[in-house]
């Protein structure tokens, strides 16, 4: 029975899958993936994990899983983004093992899967769907564990689901323990004595016990380490109040909607005001069901434990980000996605059980917002990635025309986009006549004139010193053309 149902899981994971993915070109923190997987074996991949100088530097088992799978099926993009596909598929079986009523079980597997977040992550070659593995085998043993009979059995699966979501969920973001954090407050101050039950239940498996929870110590350990050795995220961009909102809203699956990231991180007087209504209009929507869907849990402490559960984890990610001076964002805060869609798999359950016209409208409403921002996140242009292949196409037109060509952009795309080769020397690579940023002060005192071209990608965190950016406000350049998140300029 256990395999006929994981057959329908697979076929749901691979339809997906096939829809969520395409071969659009990196952007920049794709490309920092890649960047880890060129390696000439494992201890030349330990070597340089070891040496990273960001936050991948702190998940050592999703990089590895990585270097792995790009040994057997390549580092194209399409290749590199297929790589999810087993976290997903792991993320929906654990949703399949909540002991809840089938159709609301169903329900909770249908809105994930036709979720904007999931999608956007789907088809982005990062750690977040391991991250949302986790979440989702986290939830599974928090419901499972309060609502599990008195037998031992049931007991001990819930415990082996706690495990292995924790595992998951630290091994995909260092974040993940906050969450693991309130949710234990929550089951501690809520449900102490179904806490107190897994005792028990971890001397009846101390092997596995011992395994995951060293595994998950490991994982932790690594990213310490790397944490005091400078492996830290970007503070390119600073805590805001608007960033975690946003990020609440993609959390809501209505994010598709509104504005693309980049017009909202840019100037946001300049977005499209239809496209923010139609945003906060959605966002309204969506959180009124589950506020609805929440209010209506028959016991006051169900109330409780879920609010701590949600509300801890984001004050700690809150403080964290203010002090650190570091912006959270959705991808941050989906350790709560799966959270999120149980409760609107339960607001749809009760609005085919109860006849109340406005109930059902809403539904309607809500799975039409669902579907429409999902479709808008994978396909309206204005959501794309940043377009790292066409800036390589205008560079390599550049230098055939015999022009210098200064790249203000992520240095790493040019090996991967055929202006160098890739490794630790990199940049000593690339073709005559393309500057990098880092080397463009260095390069530009023996030359006798500005370069002809610039490439700039206007994203925060390129070129943070300035080193190449004051050629821009010579006024001698002119906008010739535009990719997403790109930019072309040519001297005067």
């Amino acid at each position: 029975m256990r395999t006929l149902r994981l057959l329908p899981l697979l076929l749901l994971c691979l339809v997906v899958g096939t829809l969520a993915i395409d071969r659009r070109a990196l952007w920049t923190d794709e490309i920092g993936t890649w960047s880890l997987t060129v390696a000439a074996g494992l201890s030349d991949w330990a070597e340089r994990f070891l040496r990273h100088t960001n936050s991948d530097g702190q998940l050592p088992l999703y990089h590895l899983v990585m270097y792995l799978w790009t040994q057997v099926f390549g580092s194209s993009e399409l290749a590199l983004r297929t790589a999810n596909l087993p976290w997903f598929a792991i993320a929906l079986v654990g949703l399949s093992r909540l002991r809840l009523a089938q159709p609301i079980v169903a329900l909770t597997l249908g809105v994930f899967c036709l979720h904007a977040l999931v999608w956007y992550q789907l088809n982005d070659a990062r750690p977040y769907l391991l991250h949302l593995a986790g979440a989702c085998w986290l939830l599974a043993g928090c419901v499972n564990l309060v609502i599990a009979a008195e037998d031992a059995d049931s007991v001990d699966q819930s415990w082996r689901e706690l495990l292995l979501g924790t595992f998951l969920l630290v091994g995909g973001s260092i974040l993940g323990a906050f969450w693991i954090l309130g949710a234990s407050i929550a089951l501690a101050l809520c449900y102490p004595r179904q806490l107190i039950r897994l005792l028990p239940s971890i001397a009846r498996q101390p092997v596995l016990s011992a395994l995951l929870l060293l595994a998950t110590l490991l994982v932790l350990g690594v990213a310490v380490y790397s944490h005091l050795n400078g492996a830290r995220a970007s503070q390119a961009a600073s805590f805001s109040i608007a960033g975690m909102v946003y990020g609440v809203m993609e959390l809501l699956g209505i994010s598709g909607l509104g504005p693309s990231r980049h017009a909202l991180r840019g100037q946001l007087a300049q977005a499209d005001w239809l496209q923010m209504a139609l945003l906060l209009m959605a966002a309204l929507l969506a959180a009124s069901a589950l506020v609805f869907c929440w209010w209506r849990l028959p016991p006051t402490r169900e109330r409780l434990a879920l609010a701590l559960a949600c509300l801890l984890p984001l004050l700690m990610l809150a403080a964290l980000g203010i002090l650190l001076h570091w912006r959270v964002v959705g991808r941050h805060l989906s350790a709560a996605l799966p959270l999120i869609c149980l409760g609107m798999g339960l607001f749809l359950y009760q609005s085919v059980q109860h006849a109340g016209r406005w109930h059902r409208i809403t539904a309607g409403l809500l799975v039409i917002a669902l579907l429409a921002s999902t479709a808008s996140i994978r396909w309206a242009p204005r959501h794309g990635k940043d377009d790292y292949r066409q800036a390589a196409i205008w560079a390599k037109e550049a230098l055939k025309r015999g022009e210098r060509v200064l790249w203000i952009a992520d240095e790493r795309a040019l090996a991967y986009y055929g202006l160098g080769q890739p490794g630790e020397q990199a940049l000593d690579t690339v073709p005559p006549g393309l500057i990098p940023f880092s080397r463009f002060q260095a390069l530009q005192a023996d030359a006798l004139s500005l370069p002809q071209t610039v490439i700039l990608s206007p994203r925060e965190g390129v070129d943070p010193g300035g080193l190449a950016r004051p050629v821009l406000a010579t006024g001698r350049y002119k906008l010739e053309a535009q990719a997403i998140a790109f930019e072309l300029y040519r001297l005067r």
